[in-house]
């Protein structure tokens, strides 16, 4: 799971988020199509996209710094990813 907005807020975290999205399914696009190329290995991968509010806060030391997330946006992400699509908008 990625947080946009986290440790600073963006006004523009949910396109960033959307982006992000894109950019990953043609990142395992091209990867999946040289997987398959080389050891004939098809690879899918779905992403899911969800926003609402959440409490982020700061998890870690000051070697380390990690941000958990609570609210009701944060147990529904655990569904998303069964009921994601592709870009084309085809159900995977």
């Amino acid at each position: 799971m990625a947080l946009f907005g986290a440790p600073l807020a963006h006004e523009d975290h949910a396109v960033r988020a959307c982006y992000a999205t894109l950019r990953m399914q043609e990142a395992i696009g091209r990867y999946g199509n040289e997987v398959q190329r080389s050891y004939g290995v098809p690879i899918q991968v779905r992403v899911g996209l969800n926003s609402g509010e959440v409490v982020v806060r700061s998890v870690g030391s000051d070697l380390h710094m990690d941000y958990t997330a609570v609210g009701q946006t944060t147990p529904a992400m655990r569904s998303v990813p069964g009921a994601s699509t592709n870009v084309s908008g085809v159900q995977q």
